[in-house]
């Protein structure tokens, strides 16, 4: 793929198409290893193939090629397919990309379940990546009702860091000072167990 920056992405997303299992998987990883913008831009529209396997190769490339990204994942969060928005909000969650935590949070009411699951999951990896109180501010700030109702919603999916979320939600007057630049719980890393596969 030394032509990588010649091409335009389409052709990259058609060769793609046609290759067979192992070429498909080979040539993600290619630009897996690659954290250009065009590698990026042509991972994205991976993120819109059919295929669910695809999409989840995608996902770990995208999460390693870390905040490069992020422009074009916050796009795809604001629409498209269903199934696109759970992969761009999965992919912010796998790479610890925290500020998506508001967004992530309002995808929660998504009309698809798998969305609201993807971010829910994103929303966990924060936690655990001690970034609760993240998670807890954004929580409380959809009001009382609605903050019970996601807490509740957390608690069923993702017990171990909605448990930090509800004790950090306890202390309100902890959430509604101004948030630090790289505020990390230190509870929260260490309380909550690392992610497990079928987490």
């Amino acid at each position: 793929m030394a032509d990588l920056e010649a091409k335009p992405a389409e052709q990259f997303l058609e060769a793609l198409r046609r290759r067979n299992l192992e070429g498909k998987k080979a040539l993600i990883a290619d630009l897996r290893s690659r954290k250009t913008d065009k590698a990026v831009g042509i991972l994205i529209g991976v993120l819109r193939d059919d295929s669910w396997y695809l999409r989840e190769l995608a996902v770990e490339a995208l999460a390693e090629a870390g905040e490069i990204a992020v422009p074009r994942l916050s796009e795809l969060l604001d629409g498209g397919l269903w199934y696109t928005r759970a992969a761009a909000a999965r992919t912010l969650g796998k790479m610890g990309y925290y500020e998506a935590s508001p967004r992530l949070v309002q995808l929660l009411d998504d009309p698809n379940q798998t969305v609201q699951g993807a971010s829910l999951a994103s929303l966990a990896d924060f936690v655990r990546l001690g970034r609760g109180i993240q998670v807890a501010r954004e929580f409380y700030a959809a009001g009382p009702r609605r903050c019970e109702e996601l807490r509740r919603l957390f608690l069923a999916v993702h017990p171990e860091p909605a448990e930090l979320v509800s004790t950090l939600l306890e202390d309100p007057g902890k959430l509604t000072r101004p948030a630090q630049p790289d505020e990390v719980d230190s509870a929260d890393a260490e309380d909550v167990p690392p992610p497990t596969e079928g987490d």
